[in-house]
């Protein structure tokens, strides 16, 4: 008999999980509740080649049923929720509410952050020959510059300075204050001393393998923290926190990866003996070749697990003995390591917040959501990147990951399709747009930026992402209270 109540217990619940994936999609099969984009898909073939386009379900805000815009929604200084206040410590920290997952600001307001990445006026990527004599022009100096942005992010309700900014001169230019966020560099410029090497993207590491036991890695993110965190940063209210380097190589197979390293290195070493302990072999004459070609799933899962606590205790605990006020807003996963729940394991145990480079999706997966949240111990997520592309901007679109669209119009309701689906997650409590502006001349290149080259909003879009931005803390309530109904 108690085999039948476990048994229907067991069915009960993948009815209910069924059933709230089912409502969560549900606006997909009313046509009042959709219109169609077309979209391409960036394909991973070895090359950097697209799909064909192919029509996209696309929720927009003025199809949600039962839902009236707030005409104004009211913020604290930091761009927080007015009508919702708890306890204030000062500076940003996260907490669960009524099941829902929250920034709080230093004043103790709820908080939602809504970020551009790479908001700069110039820098080393930014090579173009249009840019300059516009800047010149329209500006003259940074900090004139500076106040529009500022003016630009809050007319259009974007609270947060995201990655690889000027955060210090944008949060100077107003008299509220400008949260910001930033990324420390660890890995990558140690793992220049095993010849990483930089591409357009990110840190290419020896077969996909992080030097992680290195002992001297440690040391060498003591002294990056000290050369990077400044004593005015660990005492800014206005910083949000730290990401940790970027799209890190995760990989399933990691421990054939690192048995496959010159048997001289130590990363080698120390991975040959995590495998010889796990199958208590006590011979050292052991063919390394049979013994890769026998390395069980388990095995791989555990390994990763084991490099994955020893990268993200080392970076934390370095990170909160420099600055014990921040954030640690994670690695920003991408790619193959969204799907990895040994890396969300040991990620939850240290982060305070999960972050992920979110491409190849036009809506977000509410499996994919759970599963962040679920295997990283209910820990809360942000969208440290993601865009799409316009044809209509005259580049070829080839790099970058996000797909392609027809026009500016369309990459509107993709945002606007996204970011309802990451409301309408409870787990999620933040996004970072890549990117502010478009950076090189046309046409080689990427329109991933809210601004063109020279410096122009793409209106259709800004339009769209304001009508989102402004309403999100009343969308939380809209989306948390049909989820009680149901």
């Amino acid at each position: 008999m108690s085999e039948i109540v476990t048994c229907m217990v067991l069915i009960g619940i993948l009815i209910l999980g069924s059933v709230t994936d089912l409502y969560a999609q549900s606006w997909k099969d009313d046509p009042n509740q959709h219109v169609m984009v077309d979209m391409r898909m960036r394909l991973y073939r070895g090359e950097r080649i697209f799909g064909s386009y192919r029509p996209r379900a696309t929720r927009l805000l003025s199809m949600l049923p039962d839902y009236t815009p707030q005409v104004e929604v009211q913020l604290s200084p930091y761009g927080g929720w007015a009508d919702r206040k708890i306890e204030g410590t000062g500076f940003f920290r996260t907490q669960k509410i009524d099941d829902r997952w929250w920034f709080v600001d230093p004043d103790g307001y709820l908080f939602f952050c809504t970020a551009l990445n790479s908001i700069r006026w110039g820098a080393a990527k930014d090579r173009s020959v249009t840019a300059p004599p516009v800047f010149e022009r329209r500006w003259g100096k940074p900090e004139a510059w500076a106040y529009e942005t500022v003016d630009f992010l809050r007319t259009n309700r974007f609270n947060v300075v995201g990655t690889w900014s000027d955060p210090l001169l944008l949060k100077t230019q107003h008299n509220k204050p400008q949260a910001w966020a930033t990324v420390i560099y660890m890995m990558y410029p140690f793992g220049r001393r095993y010849g990483a090497k930089s591409n357009a993207n990110n840190m290419q590491f020896q077969n996909h393998c992080i030097p992680i036991f290195d002992p001297e890695f440690e040391a060498f993110c003591r002294d990056r923290v000290k050369e990077k965190i400044t004593d005015e940063m660990i005492h800014d209210p206005t910083l949000l926190g730290y990401f940790v380097d970027n799209e890190l190589p995760w990989r399933e197979d990691a421990l054939t990866r690192y048995l496959s390293l010159e048997q001289s290195d130590i990363n080698f070493k120390k991975a040959f003996e995590w495998i010889k302990k796990e199958r208590n072999l006590q011979s050292q004459n052991v063919d390394i070749d049979t013994l890769k070609s026998s390395v069980t799933s388990d095995e791989q899962k555990k390994f990763l697990v084991y490099i994955a606590r020893l990268y993200f205790g080392i970076v934390s605990k370095v990170l909160k003995d420099r600055d014990p006020n921040h954030l640690f807003l994670g690695s920003r996963l991408h790619g193959q390591a969204i799907r990895l729940k040994p890396v969300f394991e040991a990620l939850g145990e240290y982060a305070d917040v999960i972050s992920v480079n979110y491409y190849h999706r036009w809506t977000p997966r509410t499996s994919e959501l759970k599963n962040w949240n679920t295997w990283s111990g209910d820990k809360p997520f942000v969208i440290s990147e993601w865009y799409v592309k316009g044809e209509d901007s005259g580049y070829k679109n080839t790099d970058g990951a996000g797909g392609v669209v027809k026009s500016q119009a369309d990459r509107g309701r993709f945002y606007q399709n996204f970011t309802l689906g990451l409301l309408e997650s409870k787990f999620c409590i933040g996004w970072f747009w890549h990117t502010y502006r478009d950076t090189k001349d046309l046409p080689n290149g990427s329109n991933k930026g809210f601004l063109s080259i020279r410096y122009e909003p793409f209106v259709d879009l800004v339009d769209k992402a304001k009508e989102i931005n402004a309403q999100v803390y009343p969308l939380t309530s809209y989306f948390d209270s049909r989820t009680s109904k149901n």
